[in-house]
């Protein structure tokens, strides 16, 4: 066995069949001695070791907008008289007076009065130069003869409206008004004619640009067809018949129709040939309108169940998507944001859908009722 020699000096201790190791390399570029292994970042981070799954953190999926529910807005307000700052009166008759009876066409005079207070705190509030005249200040000013129960102001939802002043495009003069320095108001009057149909009426007064604010409400007006004014009524809801088919005013022709024959009392024998026959015209045309409707129904209703369909479908997605197994954060996210869409579609197609039969059966219900109220009313005793 040969001797053993002794190690050089400051080699280390090993045991026999090791090698001493080798000298130690130079660093990595950017890793220094003192810099644990571990705690290595790469300058690029686009660039170096790609880090296991468990160490990458998903991001969290960006926050949703909270929807906040939209706030209902009244198409009308100042509905009641005491909220309101103007009056308007119907042939001197005020707002909490009794009913007036009136013919069709009768004349109405509509008297209205506005406080020179309000009108000056509205020229404030618009910031309007204060060196503008009082004409200035009534411009948009608008009387209006509404139908009793009519749910908004304005032009399109009035029988007829009449603006103080003049427009532009109206060859008229201003309707008469003035100051009463006394009362610290202003008042005016303007001239109307009660509707050629039946019904309950009413005035009011509200500026046209501005039509949600009811400025002033005036009387119930109550316009009844005398024996006289039997045959040109029917006559008159005969020609809306014959130009307006299909159209929304067709329902309220049929309306107008039965109140006339039911308020009909004739007090003298003979003499109503020219009225029978414009009543029995109206009763055809009533029927054509009501065969229009039960088409515009079936239409409807393919539409509907179209819609119906595609609601179905999605009711399918959604399920699906719900059942499906989430692999990873990531794909947990898109599929989540996929999800929440198709929610929201359905939701969305749903509402569609409830309206739109909840609209296309009212109207089909309304035109059945009004047609069956116009038969009724047409054959009991003493119609004829």
């Amino acid at each position: 066995m040969p001797p053993m020699r002794p190690p050089p000096m400051g080699a280390p201790n090993l045991p026999p069949g090791l090698q001493q190791p080798s000298a130690l390399k130079p660093a990595a570029p950017g890793l220094t001695s003192r810099q644990p292994v571990g705690s290595w970042q790469p300058s690029n981070p686009g660039v170096g070791p790609s880090q296991p799954p468990e160490a990458a953190t998903p991001q969290p999926p960006p926050p949703e907008p909270v929807k906040t529910r939209p706030v209902y807005q009244p198409k009308r307000i100042w509905t009641r008289i005491d909220e309101q700052p103007g009056r308007i009166f119907a042939n001197n008759v005020a707002a909490d007076g009794p009913t007036l009876n009136l013919r069709p066409r009768q004349e109405l005079t509509a008297k209205w009065i506005l406080p020179l207070k309000y009108l000056r705190q509205r020229m404030i509030d618009k910031k309007v130069d204060a060196a503008l005249t009082i004409r200035d200040a009534l411009g948009e000013l608008t009387v209006g003869l509404f139908r009793r129960g009519c749910t908004e102001n304005g032009t399109n939802a009035s029988i007829i409206s009449k603006e103080i002043l003049a427009p532009a495009d109206e060859n008229r003069n201003d309707y008469p008004f003035q100051v009463d320095q006394k009362t610290d108001a202003i008042y005016g009057t303007v001239p109307f004619y009660a509707p050629r149909t039946p019904g309950h009426v009413l005035f009011r007064l509200y500026w046209q640009d501005e039509p949600l604010y009811t400025l002033a409400m005036g009387p119930t007006l109550f316009v009844r067809v005398a024996e006289e004014d039997f045959e040109p009524t029917l006559r008159f809801i005969l020609s809306n018949f014959k130009s307006r088919k299909g159209s929304a005013t067709s329902l309220s022709s049929l309306n107008a129709l039965s109140t006339v024959i039911e308020q009909f009392r004739p007090n003298r024998r003979g003499g109503w040939d020219g009225a029978g026959r414009a009543a029995w015209g109206c009763v055809c045309e009533s029927r054509k309108v009501l065969e229009i409707c039960a088409s515009e129904h079936l239409k409807g209703k393919e539409k509907l169940r179209k819609l119906k369909e595609e609601v179905d479908e999605i009711e399918l997605l959604v399920e699906q998507e719900e059942t499906e197994v989430k692999n990873d954060e990531e794909g947990d996210t898109e599929e989540d944001s996929s999800e929440k869409s198709s929610k929201t579609k359905l939701k969305e197609k749903t509402s569609m859908l409830m309206g739109g039969r909840a609209s296309n059966d009212r109207k089909w219900k309304d035109s059945q009722v009004a047609f069956a109220n116009i038969l009724k009313v047409s054959t009991r005793p003493g119609s004829s």
